[in-house]
């Protein structure tokens, strides 16, 4: 019988991701990009949180930031379906949003300990 374990940095990226998702049904855009990039920090070779944070921050008006990311995932993954789909959306968009800023925010102390920002 194999049993799987997943690492402290795994099971960190795991929850971190599942908070940004969480925080993106909620409508709390800020909040989810802080933890995306909390998932990216603790598992920086995995593909979805990298994903899950450019489309956040495509969504949120870091379109050049977005790009570089999901160009870099598709490095590791040429055929990754959804990067392959934010790339086409960011070249569609061609620049920045008019009207919008790429929005700064961090995770609120109370929940920021345990993902290591500050």
């Amino acid at each position: 019988m194999m049993v799987a374990y997943q690492t402290h940095s795994g099971a960190v990226a795991a929850e971190a991701l599942h908070l940004g998702l969480e925080a993106r049904c909620r409508g709390d855009r800020l909040a989810a990009r802080a933890y995306f990039r909390a998932a990216v920090a603790a598992e920086p070779a995995s593909i979805r949180p990298r994903v899950e944070l450019a489309r956040e921050l495509a969504d949120l008006g870091c379109l050049q930031e977005a790009e570089e990311i999901v160009k870099a995932v598709l490095l590791d993954a040429p055929d990754q379906p959804q990067a392959r789909a934010l790339l086409m959306h960011l070249g569609s968009v061609g620049g920045k949003r008019p009207g919008w800023e790429c929005r700064e925010g961090n995770l609120p102390p109370a929940l920021a300990a345990p993902f290591g920002q500050r």
